[in-house]
Parts: C-alpha cells; structure tokens; sequence
C-alpha cells in the first residue's frame, strides 16, 4: 500500500466523535494564533510537514525556534503523563502575584479570605461618588484587567466577581467602596495563590471519563445582587471536557425577569448557543459527533417548557429568542432524555 493510500488526512465531513488520540492512519495538524502567539500540534506522522511550514515562516518573520510549549500568556503549561493519557495544567501564578502587588499585598502572608465578596454588600451606581476620582479610577480599571485575564483564562471561580463589579457600570467612576472589593478578592487571591487549572479530569479510570462535551447552566440569583439598578439578573453556563472546563461564562440577562424560571431559562439560552459553538469547532478539528449535547438545569420548571409548549401567565411573554433552547430540543425529539439534562 503507498504511504498516499496509507496515511489520509482527517475527513471532517465523517463524524468520529471525541476520542483520547488520533489513529496511527490519521494525520492531523490542528493550529491556533493569538496575536503573535502561535500553537501547533500534531500528528508524528506529519512533522515533516511542521518542519517545512517552520522554515517558510522563518523566511517572511523572526519566529522562536519551535520548541515543547512551556509559557503561554504569561501561564506555565505543566504536563503529566499518566495511563497513556497526557494531563495539562495551567499555572497563571505570574499574573495572580501580579495582581496581589498592584493591590499593595504581600503574596506570601496569611491574610486572606475564603469568599470573594463581601455577600452583605450590594454594588449600584448610587455608590458613584459625586466627582471622578483620576487615580482611583486608572488603579480600578488595572486591577479589573488583569482579574478579566484572570477569569477568561485559568480561573473560572473569578468570573461572578468579574461581572458583579462590571466593567461598564461601575469602574467608570470607581468609589471606595467598589475599591475595597478588589481588595478583597486580592485577599482570596492570596489565599489560593497556588490553585492550578486542570484542563484534563483527575478520574483514574479513563473509560470513566465523559468523552462528549457536556454543560451546565444556573442562574446565581433572581434580580438581587446581578444588577439593583435594572433587576437584571446573573446567568451562567460551564462546559466541559473529559471532566474538566473548558469554557465558562456569567453573564447578565438582556431584560429583567420575571420569575426564577425565566432568568434559568436565559441562562439555558445561552448554555445551548456555547454547546452549539463547540460542536461546530469540534467538528472543524476532526471530533465532530452526531450526539446531542447534555446540559443539566436544576429548575424543574425549564426543563418541563424546553420540552413542551406552554401559555401559561407566566412563561407565555417570553420570546422565541429565550425558546431558543427548546428549538434544538425538538431537533432531537426521538432522544431519550434524563430528569435532570437537556439536549440541545
């Protein structure tokens, strides 16, 4: 057999679902830029074919010689091989550190916090004091960048504080009382200061793990503490990987709601548009699967009108952009779904 016949790209029309690695027949270059970061992995099969597209790259730019990836935006990649399975974790100290300083904390003291916020505290723009104060306000919007790097890239358990505090609500004209709760934070930093990122589950069974992607949608509470000045309120959504995250976020609903069951049912909204953007990334990567993804909503209430039309005074205001759940369900009506889990 000729190595053409032999070795065939990934055909990414076939469906072949999520699997641990690639087969020996298979080649595979999968590559990712971030500005002027680039990432490649592949295939044994096809370094060669690295190697090439290496040297054109050193014609045109000054390109690093490539090399095993250890730093990336400012994180430390750290790799464990265990039972054939490759673990990665993400050490982002470097910016952790780098934001306790900027609060003017000592890193290695003992003086830290178990929550983030203060729960008793509530943040509305009648906090904003009178007059803009310059420096208060240039220390806020440092500080709020780097928790935004934070929270986006290795610690998810940030992202509530990120959107509580609100880039657009509040840090325009920072008070000190909203200063005093990025002091706090950096004292739950300094509590966690070693806290990892584990991009890969710790199950020690490998047939145990979830090889399809799968999610998680909430929302933190019903017009409280999301937004006092519009009654908006908090929604989250977490997707995940072979037992462990790989995207995250909370957001604030477009409109305020009316009912517990209405703002889950946003946030389950937005859960079913992420689990439809990941499959079609998988799919463009070579991992595309014909099932539907699981996302699991605690309210009762959701899961009962994602999969039946209702007009009942409460739900029947809401629009077909909220439904847009329930569309994708009946997409995959003949599934058989769980109490507890939705597929969009």
């Amino acid at each position: 057999m000729r190595e053409s016949e032999a070795l065939a790209p990934i055909n990414l029309e076939e469906l072949r679902g999520p699997r641990l690695k690639i087969e020996k027949t298979e080649k595979s270059i999968i590559m990712i830029i971030n500005t002027d970061d680039m990432l490649i992995t592949y295939s044994d099969n096809v370094r060669e074919l690295v190697d090439f597209f290496e040297k054109k790259l050193n014609k045109f730019f000054e390109v690093t010689p490539r090399f095993k990836i250890k730093p990336f935006m400012g994180m430390h990649v750290l790799y464990d091989k265990q039972k054939g399975l490759l673990r990665l974790t993400l050490d982002a100290r470097r910016h952790v550190y780098d934001l306790i300083n900027h609060m003017g904390l000592d890193p290695h003291s003992d003086d830290g916090v178990n929550k983030l916020l203060d729960p008793h505290e509530v943040y509305s723009k009648a906090d904003l004091p009178p007059e803009i104060d310059v420096k208060l306000r240039d220390k806020v919007w440092q500080a709020h960048c780097k928790l935004i790097h934070l929270a986006n890239w290795a610690h998810p358990n940030l992202v509530h504080s990120v959107s509580v505090l609100g880039l657009g609500r509040y840090v325009h004209n920072p008070s000190e009382k909203l200063w005093s709760a990025y002091s706090r934070i950096a004292k739950y930093l300094v509590k966690t200061r070693d806290f990892k990122f584990k991009l890969v589950s710790e199950t020690p069974d490998i047939k145990l793990m979830h090889l399809e992607p799968y999610g998680h949608s909430d929302s933190g509470d019903w017009g409280k503490l999301g937004s006092m000045d519009d009654r908006k309120s908090i929604g989250v959504y977490f997707s995940f990987l072979l037992g462990a995250a790989i995207s995250w976020k909370v957001k604030l609903s477009q409109t305020a709601c009316l009912s517990s069951q209405e703002a889950e049912y946003c946030a389950l909204s937005e859960a079913t548009k992420k689990a439809l953007s990941l499959g079609m990334l998988m799919q463009q990567l070579g991992f595309g699967s014909m099932k539907p993804t699981t996302i699991f909503c605690d309210n009762k209430g959701d899961i009962t009108m994602g999969l039946h039309p209702s007009n009942k005074p409460a739900t029947r205001h809401i629009d077909m952009r909220k439904h847009f759940c329930r569309q994708h369900l009946e997409l995959h009506r003949d599934n058989t779904l769980g109490d507890q889990a939705l597929g969009p």
